[in-house]
């Protein structure tokens, strides 16, 4: 009769918390774990009470990250200063 139990409904709502916490950007497997190991209704209240995470942001492997601008400030100037008088150019 406890087996019963353990597999026909605990397991079930540790598998409803891990759902629940993965909707809210959180590891499912981590609260599945500590479900199963004190109790899903501890879990869905702490995955409740803790709220969603936001959204992960961009990871570097995703979008390379911008070449930095090696010039010097000669350089720099330069191209300012072409760009205020081009029509002196033309």
């Amino acid at each position: 009769m406890q087996m019963e139990v353990v597999l026909l409904i605990w397991l079930p709502l540790c598998i409803a918390v891990a759902i629940l916490a993965s909707r809210y950007n959180r590891s499912g497997f981590g609260w599945f774990l500590f479900s199963v190991v004190l109790s899903p209704l501890l879990g869905f209240a702490f995955v409740l009470a803790c709220g969603p995470l936001a959204a992960r942001p961009v990871t570097a492997e995703s979008e390379p990250e911008p070449e930095p601008d090696t010039r010097t400030w000669l350089d720099r100037y330069a191209d300012v200063s072409l760009a205020k008088h081009r029509h002196h150019y033309r």
